[in-house]
């Protein structure tokens, strides 16, 4: 959200800025310019149909189907919405 609100806040002298390089080995340099390139959805958005209402869950299945085909996986599962839930976003959203 912070990210979000304020983009031009995480400059190369920002300390959001350094802890990202410093956790990910990134340059300092590139990651205000990496960052562009990343999508941060809001409460709403993952709590919707794209993402954790069933986005997400599509998404799995078709990543597990592709490892299949490819010989990276021998089976896939019938179904993985169990492991997927829009409970906790559901439950931020509530308590904002």
């Amino acid at each position: 959200a912070e990210y979000l609100a304020k983009p031009g806040a995480w400059s190369v002298s920002s300390p959001q800025a350094a802890s990202i390089a410093r956790l990910t080995g990134a340059k300092l340099e590139e990651v205000p310019e990496l960052l562009k390139g990343y999508v941060f959805p809001t409460l709403e958005e993952q709590a919707s149909d794209k993402f954790l209402g069933g986005g997400t869950v599509k998404a799995v299945a078709a990543a597990s189907a592709f490892l299949k085909e490819q010989g990276k996986v021998d089976a896939v599962l019938p179904d993985y919405s169990k492991y997927v839930t829009s409970k906790y976003v559901t439950e931020a959203l509530a308590s904002n």
